[in-house]
């Protein structure tokens, strides 16, 4: 932790642990998209699905019939992952830098940042 651990800032420090399994966020979304409590129409009629098969089955239909773009970008991303991004980090000169300096200059900001919080946390003091 930039600025000290828990030994400088012990307000930090997750009394109460990691919450029991089924009360965070994530596992009651879970719990709610795997009931089968959506009815959608299909050839043979209405059929019961999970509110998870129904938001796929409404992503696809965006996609396919809809031709919705943000739709179809976020299956493939899905499927195949996504591209790859390069990033460059310049430091200010024209040429290309090492991954020395790329190194270098990624301390020195990491320095700065421990020390912007330290002076914000003595603001707050």
């Amino acid at each position: 932790m930039p600025g000290g651990g828990f030994d400088v800032h012990p307000e930090n420090i997750n009394r109460l642990g990691r919450p029991k399994k089924g009360e965070t966020f994530t596992d009651i979304i879970e719990n709610e998209l795997s009931k089968e409590n959506v009815k959608i129409k299909t050839e043979d009629g209405v059929t019961m699905v999970s509110a998870k098969e129904a938001v796929v089955r409404k992503l696809i239909s965006l996609a396919v019939q809809e031709g919705s773009f943000p739709a179809i970008q976020y299956l493939m991303n899905k499927l195949d992952g996504s591209p790859r991004q390069m990033i460059t980090l310049e430091s200010g000169k024209k040429e290309e830098i090492t991954p020395e300096e790329r190194d270098a200059l990624i301390e020195k900001y990491e320095k700065e940042l421990a020390e912007i919080e330290v002076q914000n946390q003595r603001a707050t003091e």
